[in-house]
């Protein structure tokens, strides 16, 4: 009879071993799948979507750099623009950096490009505090800007706004291309940025 409980019991615990590992993956996958780290390609695919989504959402936050940029209308041509500019900073006479703002679109509800120019002016060279922040300037725009929409530049991009270069980014659904050139007292840049 104790044979006969030791061979029971024994079957028993193979019996509950060999359901085991059939019920373990399945429960393994459920509580990996309700715990999947989110997929930062699509979040970030998601920010440009909105970006470009949202034509007043791109002209309040250019606004919020200065540019007085008008509402989002449709212009002659037949698409829709806003448009905006400034001289930085506020109180140099002759300004160092003069900056607009343009963004444009085929649709009310889509934005197609956002410009922004930078012409930055080294004459005075960068003795002062002054002229060594207003370099610093259209970085700080670009960069400023593309974070309020949960998205950045590269460095290659950033280096390119500050120093007068051209670069090329493209990032997800979205696309930074600087395209520079120098000036009789230093350099143009033209920043756009679209979808890819």
């Amino acid at each position: 009879m104790n044979r006969s409980l030791l061979l029971l019991a024994t079957l028993g615990a193979l019996v509950g071993c060999s359901q085991t590992p059939q019920q373990a993956p399945e429960q393994q996958s459920n509580a990996v799948g309700s715990h999947l780290p989110p997929d930062a390609k699509a979040i970030l695919a998601a920010r440009w979507a909105a970006m470009f989504g949202n034509p007043a959402a791109v002209v309040a936050a250019a606004n919020e750099f200065g540019y007085g940029a008008g509402a989002w209308t449709r212009s002659p041509r037949g698409d829709y623009r806003a448009l905006g500019e400034q001289a930085l900073p506020k109180n140099a006479e002759p300004p160092l950096v003069r900056t607009s703002f343009k963004v444009v679109g085929d649709a009310a509800r889509q934005v197609d490009a956002i410009t922004f120019t930078f012409l930055v002016d080294r004459r005075g060279g960068l003795d002062t505090r002054e002229a060594r922040d207003a370099v610093n300037i259209p970085r700080r725009i670009v960069a400023g800007f593309l974070s309020r929409f949960g998205v950045s530049p590269d460095d290659a991009v950033r280096r390119a706004v500050q120093t007068g270069l051209s670069a090329t980014m493209i990032r997800d659904r979205g696309r930074i291309v600087v395209k520079s050139a120098p000036t009789a007292g230093g350099y143009r840049s033209d920043v756009t940025i679209s979808r890819s």
